[in-house]
């Protein structure tokens, strides 16, 4: 993945030094970064390709042989005999067909084109009379040098996370002040309840993440689900590592939500670039993965995972007001919202970027901190 040598990056350093507004306010970015298919791949090179990326769930592939293919990204996890969960590029290395294109179980990886199967671990076994001959293979062939590309997988609780180039510091030192943060909590016994699957958004990733990060938008999208909190209740979090807003405010009867509306506390953490990971009340947990498409920058795809962390597990009926809540807030009020703007960043009138509270919106502006200091890491910028 690599810049054109046409390219020119003169707008990016342009954008990087003209970022406050008259007054002192600070800008978005300019709609290119939402819109130039080259900006996604220098995204991809310069940040996300070398960095943590929440790939999926241990619990969604629990058993010896499962396996679950990652959107957008050509790679899929598999549960080894071992019980290690490893992450693979979905190619097969005889003619690059995909090999796992839905969740499955099976004993081996095995090539729906040709035949060629791998072991749990990646390993090439047979190559179905690629010699001619049934069982036998031709001499100067070398399997060990065809076994699948692994990619870099390590887990955090019940999250599996994968690193493109490899070269990424450790995880826990990337999640260290998430960890620090959550400490307290039950993770490693949290109860997954749920999986709602936005699927493919019409947006580029850095809308849904700026709407993750502020709460200014909360009392007009989030209306009637979010009613029970007054915008000036929110507060913002910025820390090394850690951004994203808060409330503080224990519902005295103990509850998360009551009449389809968030009225106790909530947490909305965000490790930069991707990882969304939200508390409501000490009892329920909403992890977000979030993949950007490498060859759309309009184009994000969107998971929503639910835990259960309460002391007393959640009754059915609790489970379900969580199911129907997170449905509406992701895919009826914040849905629309990011393809709403996205589609707006068609006209030239938002090439400013806008421009961003100064109380409300500070952890988007410190995002953008972080993406232009990546964006503009490059031998090729002027």
């Amino acid at each position: 993945m690599h810049d054109s040598p046409d390219t020119d990056w003169s707008w990016l350093s342009e954008a990087a030094v003209n970022r406050i507004h008259e007054g002192g306010f600070f800008r978005g970015l300019p709609r290119r970064a939402f819109l130039d298919n080259a900006v996604s791949e220098r995204e991809y090179r310069n940040w996300l390709s070398g960095t943590w990326l929440l790939a999926g769930t241990a619990h969604e592939i629990p058993k010896c042989g499962d396996m679950v293919p990652i959107p957008y990204l050509r790679l899929f996890l598999a549960r080894g005999r071992d019980n290690e969960i490893r992450a693979f590029h979905n190619i097969c290395r005889h003619r690059g067909h995909e090999l796992v294109q839905t969740c499955k179980n099976a004993g081996a990886i095995v090539c729906p084109y040709h035949g060629w199967s791998y072991d749990l671990k990646g390993s090439l076994r047979t190559t179905s009379e690629f010699s001619g001959k049934s069982g036998e293979l031709a001499e100067e062939f070398d399997p060990s040098a065809f076994s699948l590309k692994e990619v870099r997988c390590e887990q955090w609780h019940d999250l599996v996370f994968i690193n493109l180039d490899g070269k990424a510091p450790p995880l826990d030192e990337h999640l260290s002040a998430l960890d620090d943060r959550v400490s307290g909590y039950p993770l490693s016994t949290a109860r997954p309840f749920h999986t709602f699957e936005h699927g493919e958004v019409e947006a580029n990733w850095k809308l849904i993440m700026e709407n993750s990060l502020e709460p200014y938008h909360t009392p007009y999208v989030h209306s009637k689900t979010g009613a029970g909190i007054p915008l000036n209740e929110h507060y913002t979090i910025m820390e090394k590592g850690l951004i994203g807003c808060g409330v503080d405010r224990p519902d005295p009867e103990g509850k998360a939500v009551a009449d389809g509306s968030i009225v106790g506390e909530s947490h909305f953490l965000c490790v930069p670039p991707l990882l969304i990971f939200v508390i409501y009340a000490n009892s329920v947990v909403i992890v977000h993965r979030n993949l950007p498409s490498m060859e759309r920058p309009d184009r994000t795809w969107r998971t929503v995972y639910l835990y259960d962390i309460g002391e007393t597990p959640l009754t059915e009926e609790e489970k379900q007001e969580w199911r129907d809540l997170t449905r509406i807030i992701h895919l009826e009020e914040d849905g629309p919202v990011y393809e709403n703007i996205q589609r707006g960043k068609q006209s030239p009138v938002t090439d400013d970027g806008g421009i961003l509270s100064p109380v409300w919106e500070t952890p988007v502006k410190a995002f953008y901190d972080l993406w232009f200091a990546k964006m503009t890491t490059a031998a090729d910028m002027p």
